[in-house]
């Protein structure tokens, strides 16, 4: 477990480093020296710090460049920033890029050691909301997933002495269960993502048999919306290397969206192959994921924002059918963050096509494993 109070002080002024270190040298801070920036950005590679306290102005990268390389590969790291300069511009500018406070030089001692202190204020006030949040999703998960279970074994078992009506009720619960949970899932992803949490642990994963079991989840929703499904999946299809729990939450979350914004008695489709390198946008042997849905489409000047957090496309707002207005489509805009970060992480790539009010096409392409 990273310390949580472990500082990094990068200056290329080495006086300013070591009396820094020695005013912070109370308490239980542990802390770490760099003597510039590449050596910060060093320290950064073989350490979790929980703040980081940089010049902006250094000889060989600037802060701003330390700064940048935190946000992608530290996220969680709180970032002071130090100016030599009267005026606040490049303060201000470094704070629009994520530090979360500034000193100048020369600087009071006790507005440093303030800054400090507030910093870890905000890092025990996260760390906080963090335990709480994981603590409620997993008190509601383990209800959610009994009710699922439960809901599933009636539905499969006992169909023969309901009613059509109650088949229809158990059907119903099941499904409502399942959008729970898959809301809940893509929250917790999309928390450690923002985090930099995000683990993945590597096994064989059968792609084919990951799609069919995706499949029997959503055939409830499918059939009660009189939705054509085709499924294509190749014939001894070659296995992949990576994390089933994540590439199950990812192809879900594809395939979850296509039922979604198909329209009732609208089409699927699902297709399973691998690709060579030649037809891989990997340009790798791979394996191709795509899932094809008839309904309103994505404008095209929306395509490139469909992968953002919290991001929803217009035509969820307001769809159409038989060329009326039709209620907004429920979503929490996690779905494809996720798809896109776990995808990344098993250094592969997911697109989109579409053609708006007709064909929307995802497809995701992961490497082959390599033997």
């Amino acid at each position: 477990m990273p310390d949580e109070k472990r500082i990094l002080i990068i200056d290329d002024e080495p006086l300013m480093v070591n009396s820094l270190a020695d005013l912070l040298n109370y308490g239980d801070y542990i802390i770490d020296r760099a003597y510039s920036g590449k050596d910060g950005i060093e320290h950064i590679k073989t350490a979790h710090y929980s703040l980081v306290i940089t010049d902006l102005r250094m000889k060989d990268i600037s802060g701003f460049d330390v700064i940048d390389y935190i946000k992608s590969h530290s996220p969680t790291t709180v970032i002071i920033i130090i100016t030599g300069h009267a005026s606040t511009e490049s303060a201000i500018q470094a704070l629009q890029l994520g530090a979360f406070d500034y000193v100048t030089k020369p600087f009071d001692f006790d507005l440093i050691r303030n800054a400090v202190e507030k910093a870890f204020d905000k890092i025990e006030a996260e760390n906080l909301r963090d335990e709480m949040i994981h603590m409620i999703t997993h008190d509601i998960k383990i209800p959610l997933t009994s009710i699922i279970g439960f809901a599933g074994l009636i539905f499969d078992r006992q169909t023969g002495d309901m009613t059509t009506g109650a088949h229809h009720y158990v059907g119903s619960i099941n499904a409502n269960a399942q959008k729970i949970l898959s809301l809940i899932d893509n929250f917790l992803a999309s928390c450690k993502i923002k985090t930099g949490k995000l683990a993945i642990y590597e096994s064989d994963v059968n792609v084919d048999i990951l799609v069919k079991d995706l499949v029997e989840i959503m055939m409830y929703a499918i059939e009660k919306r009189n939705i054509s499904l085709k499924t294509e999946i190749q014939h001894d299809l070659p296995v992949i290397s990576g994390d089933n729990n994540l590439l199950f939450r990812a192809f879900g979350n594809i395939l979850n969206n296509a039922v979604k914004y198909t329209p009732d008695d609208g089409r699927i489709e699902i297709r399973v192959r691998s690709v060579s390198a030649e037809n891989s946008p990997l340009w790798k042997p791979s394996l191709e994921f795509s899932v094809s849905n008839t309904g309103p489409g994505i404008p095209a000047d929306e395509l490139s924002d469909v992968f953002d957090r919290y991001q929803r496309c217009s035509s969820s707002i307001m769809g159409n059918k038989n060329g009326k207005s039709v209620r907004g489509i429920e979503g929490s805009g996690l779905g494809l963050f996720v798809v896109k970060h776990v995808v990344q992480a098993h250094k592969g790539v997911v697109s989109v096509d579409s053609i708006a009010g007709q064909i929307t096409t995802f497809s995701i392409h992961l490497p082959l494993k390599q033997e």
